[in-house]
């Protein structure tokens, strides 16, 4: 919960209160929330929705279209749809249908974009996230009031909740800062709210609160040449639709293999501001790369250069506490990324950046960290063991467990509708969530709105659905540049990520096997 000192602050700096909670929003049946006091200012969109208040981010965008059956439809955020051409969301909610009809989610499993939609009808509320709830949501009821949410500790900070305690005792864990600022299951950083996870809606009453599972990852029996032209069809019709929707897009590329597919698929790369950043010394590397890949492709291309050292950038501190207090505080941000996007958050040169994330869904994550290919059955000390590095401290791995526990027992896919090892649909469906999605709506939109063409549900089905070895080795993706663009790769072989060494991959091999077999 915010302090006086940092309310203080945040109040009397105009930026500072239109970047907190950025791109951000609440919706509740409480009446007793005021528009005029933090973290408002009467600078935030507000509506009515039948029973329910919504308050908007004021650089957030949302939709409002009556569904069928009488209900409302409510979209926050933004989406397109590749397989029929539809970039306004004004029309795909239009073509939404009846809430929770086979049809219905038929539609929204064709969408790529950054957004939750509500279906509101009489006092209940039923929520669907964006394929891998890269735009957050947090909800529950407290005192006889439902809260929904992008950010934790908005909720937190409106309701004076105080942090969870186990909660506090796994942050204050000495390695809690590994694999991300993340929370195990579904879990918010308060015991009142859970957070949406994908492939499933929400419908909330003030008595009652529903999980339904709308979406199960499966493979298709496809050979990789189809999943190959299909996958980039939809990256492609996905990169013609984003300057349609945004005035000044634009790609942060890499030397990576998501940022070379995603330029490969781009016909009109010219439409689009090309940049990378250094903000430490592992990007260089990154950046020239992607320097030189432009060069061969005679395409204009902006390095940004990030300085190294706080005092270099005026007015860094309280962003960071702001930027910190977004994203939860469960790990501070990193330094870089503060000075980052201090940066960007003063350069006015695109005003939506096309991103690559969620495409590792696709390309065996978990076998390429472990070195491992198969994970054998689930159990909830393997999704702690996934989760994070435990040398000690064993009370909190048996708690860990009883998270995962109780997360497996409501989102688990049951083995008999399995086609994908567990460790695919866990890596969909947790760990981006929970930390790619906690990290982009409480970090990288701080300075700039963000889309991802990979965060698309059929799309992602696709290139999970190509053989084992195909996604340990990126098959899909070399024959799609390949196909698209040869000289993306002549230009610059792909930078693989200095983090994934074999040594490294062997040393969390051992600790997997040593920690799934502690019975303590």
């Amino acid at each position: 919960m915010i302090d006086a000192k940092n309310k203080d602050l945040i109040s009397n700096n105009a930026d500072l209160k239109r970047r907190l909670f950025h791109y951000g929003f609440l919706i509740t049946d409480a009446d007793d929330i005021s528009e005029e006091d933090y973290p408002f200012y009467n600078n935030w969109q507000t509506d009515r929705i039948g029973d329910y208040n919504l308050f908007v981010s004021p650089s957030q965008t949302y939709y409002i279209q009556p569904s069928p059956e009488g209900g409302t439809y409510v979209l926050i955020g933004h989406c397109m749809n590749p397989f029929n051409g539809t970039y306004l969301e004004q029309e795909i909610l239009t073509g939404l249908g009846t809430f929770g009809s086979g049809a219905f989610f038929d539609r929204i499993n064709e969408l790529t974009g950054v957004f939750t939609l509500f279906y509101v009808k009489n006092t209940s509320i039923s929520i669907v996230g964006d394929p891998c709830c890269i735009q957050t949501v947090y909800y529950g009821i407290l005192n006889q009031k439902i809260y929904v949410s992008s950010h934790d500790n908005l909720l937190g900070d409106l309701l004076g909740l105080e942090r969870d305690t186990y909660v506090k005792k796994l942050c204050k864990y000495k390695f809690f800062h590994f694999f991300g600022s993340c929370l195990p299951g579904n879990l918010s950083q308060f015991a009142e709210f859970k957070r949406l996870v994908p492939n499933h809606f929400i419908t909330i009453c003030v008595d009652m609160i529903e999980v339904k599972r709308f979406y199960t990852p499966h493979t298709l029996e496809i050979s990789e040449n189809e999943i190959a032209e299909r996958v980039s069809l939809l990256l492609s019709n996905t990169l013609e639709q984003i300057p349609k929707k945004f005035k000044r897009p634009a790609i942060s590329l890499s030397g990576g293999c998501d940022s070379k597919t995603t330029l490969s698929c781009c016909k009109e790369p010219r439409r689009y501001r090309l940049y990378s950043f250094i903000s430490s010394d592992v990007e260089r590397v990154d950046a020239i790369a992607a320097q030189k890949i432009c060069k061969a492709l005679h395409l204009d291309h902006q390095i940004y250069e990030i300085p190294f050292e706080d005092q270099e950038i005026e007015g860094v501190e309280p962003i960071r506490y702001v930027l910190n207090h977004n994203n939860g505080e469960l790990v501070p941000c990193n330094a870089n990324d503060v000075r980052k996007q201090a940066v960007f958050s003063a350069i006015d040169d695109f005003d939506v950046e096309v991103k690559s994330w969620c495409s590792e869904i696709g390309r065996a994550y978990y076998a390429k960290r472990f070195s491992k290919r198969s994970f054998g059955r689930i159990t909830p000390r393997k999704c702690t063991t996934l989760y994070k590095v435990f040398f000690h401290n064993r009370r909190l791995v048996l708690q860990t467990d009883r998270v995962f526990k109780e997360y497996l027992k409501e989102y688990s896919v049951p083995e008999t509708d399995r086609s994908l090892p567990w460790q695919e649909w866990f890596y969909w469906e947790y760990q981006k969530s929970s930390w790619n999605g906690v990290v982009i709506t409480g970090q990288h939109r701080f300075s700039h709105n963000i889309t991802i063409p990979y965060n698309n549900r059929l799309l992602l089905e696709l290139l999970l659905s190509a053989p084992f070895e195909s996604r340990v080795h990126d098959t899909i993706y070399q024959m799609i540049r390949d196909s698209r663009n040869p000289m993306i790769d002549q230009a610059v072989p792909t930078v693989v990520n200095v983090k994934h060494t074999a040594r490294r991959a062997k040393m969390e091999r051992a600790y997997y096997y040593f920690n799934t077999l502690l019975p303590f």
